[in-house]
């Protein structure tokens, strides 16, 4: 599989991922869903690197 389409599925399941749990998280206010939001961008990151096989993602 060509590493751009790997990229594009790696980046369209993170974001319905995220889009899902900000979604429920609305209900806490702001603070949690920017605490989360820092959080998911960290291990979006994270597993992007193993995923994908790079070291500069």
């Amino acid at each position: 599989m060509p590493y751009w389409l790997r990229f594009v599925i790696f980046l369209l399941v993170a974001n319905v991922v995220v889009f899902t749990i900000a979604h429920w998280l609305t209900k806490f206010g702001a603070v949690v869903k920017l605490i989360f939001a820092v959080v998911a961008a960290l291990l979006a990151i994270v597993i992007g690197r193993r995923v994908l096989n790079r070291e500069r993602v």
